[in-house]
């Protein structure tokens, strides 16, 4: 984390222009954005619950019924740049069954500790016998970088709203911060998903493993008319923004629907630790721990199946 004693005392002294500056809430958000995407090291929790409400029409009774379905997923992650070490803890619930994955990305090779065992998986052998990735350099942080500078892009200074000054409690303790909100328009936040898809059709080798496309139709010519003919689309966002200007706490709700689905999906992010020491207790990956990806499908997607 910057130096935050530096940044108070420049507060002192020169207070007329930072306030000038920090009076522009977008300004203020997009520099918290940039600094926090820029640390070197630290951790982060995310927080994923998505409900899917489907409305089933009984033919014969004319009846229409109801049902939703939850998913939930938490990722505790640590990393370090310069270690060049990721670490991603990962619990999965759908309905009653949830799995814990651990995920350790090195420099050389990223292996995933499988549920339920003491073995290990190469991520490199999921991603050459699938073939998720293709030869055109396709890179997740690049398309996520790209999505960042764009929905930066997208926002307007109206649509960034500063609130009050609150306390929050993270994992480093109580810390200051600031509450920013962000309200895009309905036509603002179509054209983000509409950019979003374009994206993603871009490195559509990717995702054709995941995403059924219709013959004879691309992926935004499927997916495009169904986000203008939603007939539900809420987006709210709060971020909480400490005094060194990085990202405490983060909140985004997102509700899509149609007449046949609805699906709410809420967020929650956390970072702590800022550019500190990070301390991994990597296992010793051999020969006897690590598991081919025959095997893998044979043991781990049965025991699913049961």
């Amino acid at each position: 984390m910057k130096n935050t004693k530096k940044l108070i005392l420049l507060f002192l002294i020169t207070s007329l222009l930072l306030v000038g500056c920090i009076s522009e809430p977008f300004e203020m958000y997009d520099r918290a954005v940039r600094n926090t995407n820029n640390l070197t090291s630290g951790q982060m929790r995310t927080t994923v619950t998505i409900n899917t409400s489907t409305n089933n029409i009984d033919l014969l009774d004319d009846e229409q019924a109801t049902t939703t379905e939850t998913f939930d997923f938490i990722i505790y992650s640590s990393f370090d740049v310069n270690q060049e070490i990721e670490q991603y803890n990962i619990y999965i619930k759908s309905e009653d069954v949830g799995y814990d994955f651990v995920i350790f990305d090195l420099s050389d090779e990223a292996y995933l500790k499988l549920p339920m065992q003491s073995k290990y998986l190469k991520l490199s052998e999921i991603i050459s016998q699938e073939n998720i990735i293709n030869e055109a350099n396709f890179n997740i942080d690049q398309m996520l970088t790209l999505l960042s500078t764009e929905w930066l892009a997208l926002l307007e200074r109206e649509n960034v709203v500063r609130g009050s000054n609150t306390v929050m409690a993270i994992e480093d303790g109580d810390v200051r911060a600031t509450k920013y909100e962000i309200k895009p328009s309905e036509d603002q936040l179509k054209d983000f998903i509409k950019r979003i898809i374009t994206t993603i059709e871009e490195n559509e080798e990717v995702f054709e493993q995941f995403i059924h496309v219709p013959d004879n139709q691309t992926f935004s010519e499927t997916m495009i008319p169904w986000i203008d003919n939603l007939e539900q689309i809420e987006f709210s966002y709060q971020s909480y923004i400490d005094v060194d200007a990085y990202i405490v706490n983060e909140f985004i709700n997102l509700v899509l629907g149609d007449e046949l689905i609805s699906t709410d999906i809420n967020i929650k992010l956390e970072y702590w630790d800022n550019n500190g020491e990070q301390n991994f207790d990597l296992p010793d990956f051999s020969d006897d721990n690590i598991i081919d990806f025959e095997d893998f499908e044979n043991e781990f997607f049965i025991e699913i199946g049961r």
